[in-house]
Formats: structure tokens, C-alpha cells, sequence
């Protein structure tokens, strides 16, 4: 019979016997035993079909993995918990602190999971955001690039050398601190919400081929700014981002739950 290295499956089974370790070491909390159909028992433990079926799916359709397989190595992992247990490692607070968290992660996952699948929004609901959304957008995309430098006398330098005729990508190149250096400090096609506050209206004031008449600062320094070009945004229908405007919505749900959590709930700092 084929038999797997250990490390390949940890991941995998840590999930399927997260929630029978839990009760190790702790008199408050009875161990899990799997309700449904068992297929094994190692000593007192009794293994699952759940459990064998779960480490299948996990290992991903190409493992071709088959339930005998997946079955002895499930066994042979009871058996490690087991020894383990025998040797007191259950007791260990480091372990049991990890154990915690385990469970603490897998319980809130699936909370938000199904959380999110029980949201339902109507077209109405939908069709408002997305009319937000266009709205925030707005109707032009920029192309610009640009000198980023962090000194406001360098950047006002570099802005009367560009007045005089100087060439806008050679100087990004050798004095540009962006990554944008070595491409003449092209940003590309972006929108003016993609930017920061002082950056996005400093361009919007600008018509193509323009250069700011002052260096712009944001939190990344000091920007000399040229605006290239601007275009209609081709936006997409409502029809075609229905997925991403329910994961929107979706999403500021879970953060009205998790205040309304934290209102209800006694929560002290030390």
C-alpha cells in the first residue's frame, strides 16, 4: 500500500482532528468524537469517514489520493497523538496555547464564512452601490508620471529645469526615489481614487503635456507631476460585476457585525 510522507499531510489533518485535540489537557472541555459513520478505531479513537473524506479534498483533485491511503495515515496520525498524549505534551502551556488558537481560528473562519453566505442583497441594493461605485470612479482615466524626491527645493529645481527644456525622463531617472524611476517615472493609466488626496488634485488641475508649477507633497515626499494624457473610463455593465458588488456589500455587513460584537460585548486592555 502507498504510504504518504508525514509533512505532506499535517496540514490537512491538523483541520480534521483540530477539534479532538482540543479537550487534551483540559478538564473543562470533553474531547470530540465525531458523530457520524466511523470507519477505524485506534485504541480508544475512533476515526471517521468525515475525517478520511476531508483529508482527501484537502490534498487537491490532482493527488488522486484513495481512502485506504488517506485512511492509514489518518491512523497513524492518532497513533503520534496518542504517544504524544502518553508523554504529558498535552500538559504543555505552550501547546495548549496553540491548541486555543487553532480553535479560535477555525471557529471565527467558519462564523464569517457562513456569515457571508447568508447575506442576500436585492437588485435594488445592488444596482445602488454599483451607481456608487461608477459615481467614485469617475468618468476619465490619467496617464501621468512622475519625480519623487524628498526635498521641496530639489523638487522646485527640477521643475524650472523642466521649464527650460529639460527631458522629464531623464531626469526621473536620475534623480526619481519611485520605482517608477527607470520607465522615465510612468504611472501608467490609473484613476484619480487610486492616488493620494494631494497628488489625485494637484493632477485633476493639470491638462495633458502640463507640468505642476509647484512640488506637490504627500506622505511620500515631494512629486514634480506632468499629466500625458486622459481618456473616457470604459466602465462595465452592471450585469458583469454583480459577483464583486455582492462581495462588497458582504464585506460591509461583516464590518456592521463586528461592531455591533464590540458594543455588545465587555472587552478590557491590559
Amino acid at each position: 500500500m502507498k504510504r504518504w510522507p508525514l509533512g505532506l499531510i499535517l496540514g490537512g489533518v491538523v483541520s480534521a482532528l483540530a477539534l479532538s485535540l482540543m479537550g487534551c489537557g483540559n478538564n473543562d472541555t470533553a474531547a470530540f468524537t465525531d458523530p457520524g459513520p466511523q470507519v477505524a478505531k485506534v485504541n480508544d479513537a475512533v476515526i471517521s469517514r468525515w475525517a478520511v473524506e476531508d483529508l482527501i479534498a484537502r490534498q487537491g483533485p490532482m493527488a488522486r489520493v484513495s481512502r485506504d491511503d488517506a485512511l492509514e495515515e489518518l491512523i497513524d496520525m492518532v497513533l503520534l497523538r496518542q504517544a504524544a498524549e502518553r508523554r504529558g505534551l498535552d500538559e504543555d502551556l505552550e501547546i495548549q496555547r496553540q491548541l486555543d488558537q487553532l480553535r479560535t481560528n477555525v471557529l471565527a473562519n467558519h462564523y464569517v464564512q457562513r456569515f457571508m453566505d447568508e447575506q442576500d442583497f436585492t437588485e435594488t441594493a445592488l444596482r445602488a452601490e454599483y451607481e456608487a461605485q461608477i459615481a467614485a470612479a469617475g468618468d476619465e482615466e490619467f496617464r501621468a508620471r512622475h519625480i519623487l524626491v524628498d526635498d521641496a527645493d530639489l523638487a522646485a529645481e527640477l521643475i524650472a529645469q523642466l521649464g527650460a527644456g529639460a527631458d522629464f525622463v531623464a531626469l526621473a531617472g536620475e534623480h526619481s526615489t519611485d520605482t517608477t524611476a527607470d520607465r522615465g517615472g510612468d504611472l501608467g493609466w490609473f484613476q484619480l481614487d487610486m492616488m493620494v488626496t494631494e497628488f489625485a488634485e494637484a493632477l485633476a488641475q493639470l491638462s495633458p503635456g502640463q507640468v505642476t508649477a509647484e512640488p506637490v507633497q504627500s506622505r511620500f515626499g515631494w512629486h514634480v507631476i506632468e499629466l500625458q494624457e486622459t481618456r473616457a473610463l470604459d466602465l462595465p455593465a452592471f450585469e458583469e460585476v454583480i459577483e464583486a458588488l455582492q462581495q462588497i456589500l458582504a464585506n460591509r455587513a461583516l464590518q456592521s457585525e463586528l461592531e455591533l460584537l464590540r458594543q455588545r460585548a465587555t472587552i478590557e486592555r491590559y
